[in-house]
C-alpha cells in the first residue's frame, strides 16, 4: 500500500493490476476498527458478507448498508480504504488472474528459499555459486517427491471410486490438496435451484455455513462430456476442483474425474511426458 510504490507501478507497469496484501489490510483493520476485534460480533459478520460478495454491484450495495447501519465516518480509516477498494476487495479482481495469491506471502517464501545460502554480504560471484547450490537442493527434493509419488500408495478416506482414481493420477502433493477438498465435499449440502436443458444449477456449501456463503455450481452432462463451473476461488482462480463441484460429481456417481479438469503438470507422469504440454496417452491416463 506504499504510496511511492503505487505511483511507480502505475508508471513502470501501466498495464498491470496492483493488488494490496490482504493479510496486512486485515491486520490494520483490527487495529483501526475496534468492532472487528469481536470476531463473533454483528459488525464482523456483516463486514464479511460485504467483503466476500462476488459482484461489484452487490458489493457497492452492501457497502451502503454498512455505512448507513454503523454510521461509518467518511474521514475514518475504513472509508479511506473504500476509496482504494479496486486494489484489495475480491469482487474487483474476478476478471484478473492472480494465481490464487492475495498476500505477499509468495514473495516472502522465495526469500525464505535462499535463507542459509545468501545474505547482505554475499558477493556477486558467491551468489552465483550459492544459487546453483540452492537449485541443486530443490531438484533433489523434487526427485524425492517424484519417487514418493510413484512408489507409495495414498491413504484413502472413503470408498468412492472418484477418490481412488484421483490417487492413481495425481502426484502425492497434488492428491493431498485434492483430498482436502474431497473431505470437505462430504460435509456439503446442496439444493437444486434451476434447470435449463442439460444444465442444472445448484447452490452448495458446508452444512455448518450460512447460506450466503454457499457457491453456485452449473452442471452440464451432455454428449461432449461432463462440464461443471463454480465461482469459488479454488476452482475459478487456482484451477483446483473445489468441494462444491466434487459434491456434485459424487452425487452424480462419477467414477473418475473428467479429463478436462486434469492438468498434465499435476500428474505422476508429468516429468516423463516430452514437452510437458503433450496430452497423456490412453495408457498413461489410466
Amino acid at each position: 500500500m506504499d504510496g511511492a510504490m503505487r505511483n511507480a507501478i502505475q508508471i513502470v507497469f501501466p498495464d498491470t493490476r496492483h493488488r494490496f496484501c490482504s493479510w496486512h489490510i486485515h491486520k490494520h483493520l483490527v487495529e483501526h476498527v475496534p468492532a472487528m476485534r469481536e470476531t463473533d460480533g454483528e459488525f464482523c459478520k456483516n463486514y464479511k458478507k460485504w467483503f466476500y460478495t462476488r459482484q461489484i454491484h452487490d458489493s457497492e450495495l452492501k457497502w451502503k448498508e454498512l455505512v448507513e447501519k454503523y454510521k461509518i465516518n467518511e474521514n475514518g480509516w475504513l472509508a479511506k480504504m473504500w476509496e482504494v477498494r479496486s486494489h484489495w476487495v475480491p469482487a474487483y479482481f474476478r476478471d484478473t488472474f492472480t494465481a490464487g495469491m492475495t498476500s505477499s506471502g509468495r514473495s516472502e517464501s522465495i526469500n525464505a528459499f535462499f535463507d542459509g545460502y545468501v545474505n547482505m554480504n554475499t558477493t556477486l560471484k558467491e551468489f552465483i555459486d550459492q544459487y546453483d547450490r540452492a537449485l541443486e537442493f530443490r531438484r533433489k527434493a523434487e526427485s524425492e517427491e517424484d519417487f514418493r509419488s510413484k512408489t507409495t500408495k495414498a491413504v484413502l478416506i472413503s470408498r468412492f471410486k472418484l477418490e481412488e482414481e484421483a490417487s492413481k493420477c495425481y502426484t502425492r502433493t497434488m492428491f493431498d490438496r485434492f483430498q482436502v477438498e474431497f473431505r470437505d465435499s462430504l460435509d456439503c449440502w446442496h439444493e437444486k435451484t434451476d434447470k435449463n436443458g442439460n444444465t442444472t444449477e445448484y447452490i452448495i456449501g458446508l452444512s455448518v455455513e450460512e447460506k450466503w456463503k454457499w457457491c453456485k455450481v452449473l452442471y452440464n452432462d451432455s454428449e461432449e462430456g461432463v462440464k461443471a463451473t463454480c465461482k469459488c476461488t479454488k476452482f475459478e482462480i487456482e484451477g483446483i476442483l473445489c468441494k462444491h463441484i466434487l459434491r456434485i460429481m459424487t452425487k452424480k456417481q462419477l467414477s473418475r474425474i473428467p479429463e478436462r479438469y486434469i492438468l498434465n503438470r499435476w500428474t505422476i507422469v508429468a516429468r516423463f511426458v516430452l514437452g510437458g504440454g503433450v496430452s497423456l496417452g490412453e495408457e498413461d491416463s489410466n
